[in-house]
């Protein structure tokens, strides 16, 4: 009975190994099938069933496609036109405005690569692929239009702006007294979507009428997080009630000057610059002033209240005042020491 048994064993054993062995065998051989056909198969030409702009490549060499492929781009070259459209304005161009050049040897690299690269498994799956189905390729015109980046990028010029922040609009006698320009958003060209566009149209035409693409980026700005950080910082008055009209005029014209200005952070404002002279062609009219201590008649007379008015104001906000002069004597409508004088060249 142990003889028998053993004797089974080594009759299973043996057809295990033989089976084991012809699968061997035949792997190897397939193995070597595909390995051998796949290197004895030629590897500087292209694979049967590749097309470059609908030209049948197939068997070529990379030097007798780019030649052929040249030749059919640069000789049809002659019969393009291009309209460059954006709004109200057209770029015009035709073949001959574009330099010669001839670049089509990098893009014909990159499809040798197909079925010529990799294992020679994916190289095997690969060549089958394209001999059922084909390969397609469309070699882009900007390989032998010279100077296709250089044009775009001076239309791109024209038409591309940068964005801008909305602006505050201070208008004293409105109600809101502030309120906001519209921002406006920025305007870039899309530049890899065009040259894809002006491709694919020739593709097929050699005269075409593109819309040039554009990126609009729009301003990302709270509007109401703006206006609501306004705020008043202070406030200052004096009375001119009992002064004559000549006088109340005076004042008025020269605030006037001021009333809705927008000054920046670090700008410099003189009183005397910002009114103007203090002449009747610029409105003002005669009552008093003081002079060597006195009062008396002059054009302008009362302009020290706006300015007294307005520096107390600033003094209130924070406002750095650079220069301030008093009066020769006390002024009636503020407290000592708290005028300023103006007088035109002193």
């Amino acid at each position: 009975m142990k003889e028998e048994k053993i004797t089974k064993k080594k009759r299973w054993a043996g057809i295990y190994w033989g089976v084991g062995t012809a699968i061997f065998a035949i792997a190897l051989l397939l193995f070597c099938q595909f390995y051998f056909v796949d290197n004895l198969s030629a590897t500087d030409t292209f694979l049967e069933g590749t097309y470059v702009n609908g030209i049948d490549i197939s068997g070529m060499t990379q030097s007798q496609a780019e030649n052929i492929i040249s030749y059919s781009l640069l000789s049809s070259r002659s019969d393009i036109k291009l309209n460059l459209i954006y709004k109200d304005k057209t770029w015009t161009f035709s073949g001959s405005d574009f330099e010669v050049k001839n670049e089509v040897g990098p893009a014909l690299t990159e499809v040798m690569k197909v079925g010529h690269s990799g294992n020679f498994i994916q190289r095997y799956r690969d060549k089958n692929k394209i001999k059922k189905d084909g390969l397609t390729v469309n070699v882009s015109y900007k390989t032998v239009l010279g100077g296709l980046d250089e044009k775009l990028d001076a239309i791109a010029s024209e038409i591309e702006t940068l964005g801008e922040d909305p602006k505050v609009i201070f208008n004293p006698d409105a109600n809101p007294m502030f309120s906001l320009t519209e921002g406006k958003s920025s305007i870039i060209v899309d530049r890899a979507k065009l040259l894809n566009l002006i491709d694919d149209g020739l593709q097929n035409l050699k005269t075409l009428d593109i819309e040039i693409p554009v990126i609009e980026i729009p301003v990302e700005i709270d509007s109401n997080k703006i206006l609501s950080s306004i705020a008043k910082r202070a406030s200052f008055s004096t009375s001119y009630a009992t002064s004559s009209a000549e006088r109340k005029n005076n004042v008025a014209k020269a605030l006037e000057s001021f009333n809705g200005k927008i000054f920046l952070p670090g700008e410099e404002v003189s009183f005397n610059n910002t009114t103007g002279p203090r002449t009747e062609e610029n409105g003002y009219k005669q009552a008093n002033i003081i002079l060597n201590g006195a009062y008396v008649k002059g054009t302008g007379g009362g302009v020290c209240q706006a300015s007294t008015t307005l520096y107390n104001a600033l003094v209130l906000a924070g406002v750095d005042v650079l220069q301030v002069n008093h009066h020769s004597i006390p002024a009636s409508y503020v407290p000592l020491s708290f005028d300023a004088m103006v007088s035109e060249g002193y």
